[in-house]
């Protein structure tokens, strides 16, 4: 079925998310981590419609997964996923979550602590940067109606006859 790997990304993310609780908090953490993530309707609709939001979260968990468990290539190719899935916004959505771990826990330790940053990187580019290039020869105009009108005047601007207040995008 089409769903297929739909079904197959929240699995994985299940199982990010079950790694990275355990090795920060421990077995138990980790279960219930992943039963509260795995229950979740947002993610149970994402593995059963065909949109790109499973691989987007895919990707941000693989990264946030990735940074846990100090596996280099796992954060790299987290954020090369999800941005060929959704774009900036897979590398906007961990930098917001390590800065809110920062503000909350009043230190920049997690964020001094991160090791691999080239590495992960240059793995991420690998795996989106092609995509780009070659969408960008066969249609010029692509990168900016894709990083320029589709990502920041979406949120910027009225140019999508928004008529809610930019706080709708926090929900």
């Amino acid at each position: 079925s089409a769903r297929l790997p739909l079904a197959l990304t929240t699995l994985l993310s299940c199982l990010l998310v079950a790694l990275a609780a355990r090795k920060r908090l421990g077995d138990e953490a980790g279960f219930w981590a992943t039963a509260a993530y795995g229950s979740c309707l947002y993610v149970f609709l994402h593995s059963h419609v065909l949109i790109t939001d499973g691989l987007l979260t895919l990707g941000v968990a693989a990264a946030f997964a990735g940074l846990e468990l100090e596996k280099t290539w796992l954060w790299g190719a987290g954020l090369g996923l999800g941005v060929l899935a959704k774009g900036p916004v897979a590398v906007v959505l961990p930098c917001l979550g390590l800065g809110m771990e920062c503000l909350f826990g009043r230190s920049l330790k997690p964020v001094l602590g991160i090791r691999g940053l080239l590495p992960a990187t240059a793995i991420a580019l690998g795996i989106s940067l092609p995509w780009f290039v070659l969408e960008h020869r066969a249609e010029p105009d692509f990168l900016d109606f894709f990083i320029i009108h589709e990502h920041l005047q979406r949120y910027a601007t009225k140019v999508h006859k928004r008529t809610g207040s930019a706080w709708m995008f926090l929900g």
